[in-house]
C-alpha cells in the first residue's frame, strides 16, 4: 500500500480499510484476521502522502480485529483536518485508562473534525470484559475517571488544534443472541458541556450498551449466557 500511495503526489483524500493480514477459512466461508493490526506500522505506510493529504477515513469494516496495542502518530500530518478513523489505531484497546489522557499529542495541527469509531477491542466508556461495570452501566450516570479524557483532549484545542470544531465518537455495535443492545446519544456531563462551550467545540457521542433486562436473561437463560461468553468473553 506504501508503493501504491508513493505513485499518488496529488492525493488529498483517502478511505480505506485498515490494512490486515487474512486467511479464508473454508469452514466459515470467510476470511480471517491471522496476526495484530500494528498501528505503528501504519505510520509507515501512510508516509508518502503525509504531507499533502487532507482528509483521511481509515475504519476495520469488519469485527474482532486484534491489535498490537502500538499507535500511530498522526501529530506530523500538517494539513490533515478531516479524521474518521478506528479507535484502536490511536488509543489502546480496552476501556478507558490513563493513557488516553495523551491523546491529543498524535493528532494533526490543523484538524477541524475528528471522528472516532470504537472498535469490538476498545468502547467509549466501558470495555464488554468489564463484566458487570460493562452489563449494568448507566449511560445517564457515567463516571467522571472514565470521560475526563475527553474533556483533556477539548481543552487542549488552544495549543495542539486550534481550528476543532466537532468531534464525534460511536461505540461498537452489540448483538449477544437474540438480544440486541440499545443505541443512544450521551446526555453529556455539565462540566464537559462547559467545556465544549469554553472552547467553541461541538460534541456527539453514540453509546452502545446492554439492554437492560438482558441482565435478567443472563442469570435465567444458560443458552443466552453461553453464547455470550463465546461471542464477547463476559
Amino acid at each position: 500500500m506504501r508503493q501504491m500511495l508513493s505513485y499518488c503526489p496529488a492525493l488529498r483524500i483517502l478511505n480505506c480499510q485498515i490494512p490486515m493480514a487474512t486467511r479464508f477459512v473454508y469452514v466459515d466461508n470467510a476470511a480471517r484476521v491471522t496476526q495484530p493490526v500494528s498501528p505503528r506500522e501504519l505510520n509507515n505506510v501512510f508516509e508518502p502522502v503525509r504531507q499533502i493529504l487532507r482528509q483521511l477515513t481509515l475504519l476495520e469494516y469488519r469485527y474482532n480485529v486484534p491489535y498490537d496495542g502500538s499507535h500511530m502518530d498522526l501529530s506530523n500530518f500538517p494539513v490533515l483536518t478531516d479524521l474518521n478513523i478506528a479507535s484502536c489505531c490511536v488509543l489502546p484497546p480496552g476501556g478507558p485508562c490513563e493513557e488516553r489522557n495523551a491523546f491529543h499529542n498524535l493528532l494533526p495541527p490543523n484538524l477541524r473534525y475528528l471522528r472516532l469509531e470504537f472498535s469490538q477491542a476498545s468502547g467509549i466508556f466501558y470495555h464488554h470484559q468489564e463484566g458487570d461495570a460493562f452489563r449494568y452501566q448507566d449511560p445517564n450516570a457515567i463516571p467522571r475517571e472514565r470521560y475526563i479524557w475527553i474533556c483533556e483532549l477539548i481543552q487542549h484545542k488552544s495549543v495542539s488544534f486550534p481550528r476543532l470544531e466537532a468531534v464525534e465518537m460511536k461505540d461498537p455495535p452489540g448483538n449477544i443472541g437474540p438480544w440486541c443492545w440499545l443505541k443512544c446519544p450521551w446526555s453529556v456531563s455539565k462540566d464537559v458541556v462547559q467545556v465544549c462551550a469554553d472552547f467553541d467545540v461541538k460534541l456527539e457521542v453514540e453509546l452502545s450498551y446492554p439492554n437492560p433486562d438482558s441482565g435478567k436473561k443472563w442469570g435465567q437463560d444458560k443458552v443466552y449466557k453461553r453464547r455470550a461468553q463465546f461471542l464477547w468473553g463476559i
